[in-house]
Formats: structure tokens, C-alpha cells, sequence
């Protein structure tokens, strides 16, 4: 197998919708994104006089994140962050499996293991809607807006065609509308992605999202929000994994196949992830063991 890691590259976004959007019906359309250029900052480290000291090395502060420009949503408090039990462990022996009842075309095979990785070296942020940290062996995305607000991250490698995506998710702070979200075959400039996710309420659903050439964003559901076998409570540790072949889409959640549709959608793109908060104390997800195979 080969193994490697990806340093992804993070997005902040919020809706335009009104503070009635929740999570259980389809989520308010979106605006087009404008981007800013991170650029780190070097602290500074003082000496005391006739005391050697040394000096702490430098780290680096995003000094703007990027974001979709949008009406200024009000201001939630952040969310304080509570101890999280550690993500459960993802080697490449843990191979996921590919138990698709009828409906595909041929017999799918994983192939090669092209992206596995702790996501320890993806972008942290801190940005206006909330933050994307590493902590307690997993990547932390908090959300402290309301009002459809999101923080997205994806891969570099934009060229993921007949892919699985898997990853971890954990819902760690209690929340009454939000969702986490691991995405396929999204674009490099976030304009469109195949994402599956599972709500606070332990409930899943997939979705094709994009931005059409005027800017308009547009939805489609794939999968409709319910509750379905295999979800353990959103607080709990989730697998989700989207597996696209072709035109073919199908995903799970813990091993559980939950269903095969078809969509003309692109053809290749990033694998990533991200949270969507419509609750105003705002939400807080982690993410771990995130892989790309190949399928053949």
C-alpha cells in the first residue's frame, strides 16, 4: 500500500438563509466564494535582560481565512472544547469492503491506496465563523456562526476519478441542527461536491452540491434525511464512505450500505470534509483516518 499525506487547504462559508434553516430540510442556497490569501505571521520573543534565554520558535497565525461573502450573520458564542476519546485506529489492513447488492454495473474492486492520513499536517484556522484545530489525535472543526455557516477542507490532489473516500467522524459538543460531512470528487475551488453526512441527530443523507457559471448555488439530494441502520448516535464514532464509479454513487456508514443512485455529475476531484452549523451556540465535529482507494 501506499501512504501519504496531503496538506488540505480550508474554506470558510456561510449561508444566506434565514435563521429558520435547520438541518432537517434542504440547506438555503449559498453565494459565491470570494478567497483571501492566508499569510502567517512571525511572532516576536523578548529576552530578559541578563538572563540567557532562547527564543520560542516562531509559529505561524493565518492572518484572513477565505469566505463566502454573505450578510453578517450574528455572533455566537465559541464553543469551549471538551476532552474527546481517542479516534478509533485506521490501518491499511483495515481495508473497507465494497458489499454492494445488485444494481452496479460489473463488480467493483478496491485498487490502490492513494491518500491515508491522520490529518495532523492539514491547514489549521482561525477565522470570524469558527476555527479547524488538531487536537487529541484528530482534526477539530468548530463552527461558532449560525445560519447555514461551514468550514470545508480538501486534498491537493484534485485528480481522485473511481475513488472510496472514507473517514471518521464524532460530533463532540451537543448541538440541535448541524452536521458533518465527508466529501468526493469535490472541486479545488469549492464549487462543487458529493458529500455525505450525518446530522446531531444521529440521521444521514447525501447530497450533490454546486455553483452554476451565474454564481447561483443548487442542491440536489441524493439521499433524503432519515434516520437509517448502521448510524450510531452523531456523539459517537461514525464511519461514512462515498464510493464513486462512473456514474455510479453509493455509500455507507460503519460497513452498512445504505444505497446506489446514478448522477452525471464531474468526473474526478478533491477528497475532503467539513461541518454545517443552523444552531446559534454553534457546533464542534472531529475528523480522523481519512483514505482514498482506488476502484477498479
Amino acid at each position: 500500500m501506499v501512504s501519504c499525506a496531503f496538506i488540505g487547504v480550508a474554506l470558510i462559508l456561510t449561508a444566506c438563509g434565514g435563521a429558520s434553516a435547520d438541518a432537517t430540510s434542504t440547506p438555503e442556497p449559498l453565494v459565491a466564494a470570494e478567497t483571501a490569501t492566508v499569510e502567517p505571521a512571525t511572532p516576536t520573543a523578548t529576552v530578559e535582560p541578563a538572563t540567557p534565554t532562547s527564543s520560542p520558535s516562531p509559529e505561524p497565525e493565518p492572518t484572513a481565512t477565505p469566505t463566502r461573502s454573505a450578510p453578517a450573520p450574528t455572533v455566537a458564542m465559541p464553543i469551549q472544547r471538551t476532552p474527546t476519546p481517542v479516534p478509533p485506529a485506521s490501518t491499511p489492513e483495515q481495508e473497507p469492503t465494497l458489499e454492494i447488492p445488485g444494481g452496479s454495473t460489473g463488480e467493483p474492486a478496491l485498487g490502490d491506496l492513494l491518500l491515508e492520513s491522520d490529518l495532523s499536517d492539514w491547514e489549521q484556522i482561525d477565522g470570524e465563523f469558527g476555527t479547524g484545530v488538531v487536537a487529541d489525535g484528530s482534526y477539530h472543526i468548530n463552527v461558532t456562526q449560525a445560519e447555514g455557516s461551514f468550514i470545508i477542507l480538501r486534498s491537493n490532489q484534485t485528480d481522485f476519478a473511481d475513488i472510496l473516500v472514507s473517514l471518521d467522524v464524532r460530533m463532540v459538543t451537543e448541538s440541535t441542527s448541524s452536521s458533518g460531512c465527508v466529501t468526493a470528487r469535490a472541486d479545488y475551488d469549492y464549487q462543487y461536491n458529493y458529500a455525505m453526512c450525518i446530522t446531531n441527530a444521529g440521521e444521514t443523507y447525501a447530497i450533490y452540491e454546486y455553483f452554476d457559471p451565474d454564481g447561483t448555488y443548487h442542491l440536489e439530494m441524493l439521499f433524503e434525511i432519515e434516520a437509517r441502520e448502521g448510524a450510531n448516535p452523531a456523539s459517537e464514532w461514525n464511519n461514512l464512505s462515498i464510493i464513486a464509479f462512473g456514474e455510479e454513487l453509493g455509500f455507507f456508514v460503519n460497513d452498512t450500505f445504505l444505497g446506489l443512485t446514478t448522477h452525471a455529475g464531474p468526473p474526478a476531484g478533491s477528497a475532503g470534509f467539513y461541518v454545517e452549523n443552523y444552531d446559534p451556540n454553534g457546533v464542534e465535529f472531529e475528523f480522523a483516518n481519512l483514505q482514498a482507494w482506488a476502484v477498479e
